[in-house]
């Protein structure tokens, strides 16, 4: 009876035993499904990761060369400042200001190459700007303060680092020019004054002509030997000499402001009044 009830019991804690290894080989397989797609979602996001990782470097390559082809594109030692394009420069090196630190972090040799190119580009773009800032001021109605800044501004660049002696020669001159161009003013106002003093009026073709050939073009022909108008450079005042000598070389019709000496003294005035 004894050995019966031992049997038994042996017999149910096999089954037990066998149950119980039955359920944790079960679970054994299941914690290693979940650690398996576990993997494979570390695995996926680690691919992710890493191709997005190619992608931005793939970015960084196009416009770090994009970038230094941009800067490579211009010859600094060729460029004349007068026909150079203001804008075109300044958009370049912000560029590459913009991505500077990335560039010297991930491509320390172009880096190199890049810094000393921007450096040249940055005095030649600033050259420039100043530049065409002188001719911009000389081509529009202008005080003296004003044309007198632009040409201190630009004098400050006839020495620059970076430019070549041929553009320094172009700043320095312009800088002249700049500095001379309100001596024009009134040289032209004292010019337009003495028609008025010494014709008073205008009555016929004949005395227009005078005026014209006979002092005027000889008077800016004196002070600019073989010319007929003042340097290009002086857009405005040419502008103003060409509405003056374009109104007497027409006196059939401007004969109103010219063959009365009211109408012809008021005529000489606005003229003079637009060189101040």
């Amino acid at each position: 009876m004894k050995l019966h009830r031992y049997i038994t019991c042996v017999v149910l804690l096999l089954a037990v035993c066998v149950s119980a290894q039955a359920v944790t080989r079960k679970q054994w397989k299941l914690n290693l499904r979940e650690e398996n797609e576990e993997l494979r979602e570390q695995l996926a996001e680690l691919e992710a990761d890493y191709n997005e990782l190619l992608r931005q470097i793939s970015v960084m390559d196009s416009v770090a060369d994009g970038i230094f082809n941009s800067l490579e594109s211009v010859s600094p030692d060729t460029v004349a400042i007068a026909r150079a394009e203001p804008g075109r420069y300044s958009t370049m090196l912000e560029r590459y200001r913009m991505f500077r630190p990335t560039i010297e972090l991930v491509y320390p040799e172009t880096a190199v190459k890049m810094t000393e190119r921007a450096r040249r580009l940055e005095a030649l773009s600033q050259a420039v700007k100043v530049y065409h800032n002188v001719r911009k001021t000389m081509a529009r109605r202008h005080t003296r303060e004003e044309l007198s800044a632009a040409v201190d501004s630009l004098s400050a660049h006839s020495q620059a680092t970076g430019l070549t002696k041929a553009q320094r020669r172009e700043v320095q001159k312009l800088a002249e020019l700049g500095a001379a161009e309100w001596d024009a003013h009134d040289f032209m106002s004292e010019m337009m004054a003495e028609v008025l003093e010494q014709w008073k009026v205008i009555p016929g073709q004949k005395e227009a002509s005078a005026a014209l050939k006979e002092y005027i073009l000889p008077t800016i022909a004196t002070a600019y030997p073989g010319k007929k108008r003042f340097p290009s450079e002086y857009a405005y005042l040419n502008s103003v000499l060409d509405e003056f000598t374009g109104v007497l070389s027409d006196y059939e019709g401007n004969s109103g402001k010219l063959d009365d000496e009211e109408q012809f003294g008021l005529w000489i005035r606005a003229m003079i009044k637009k060189l101040y």
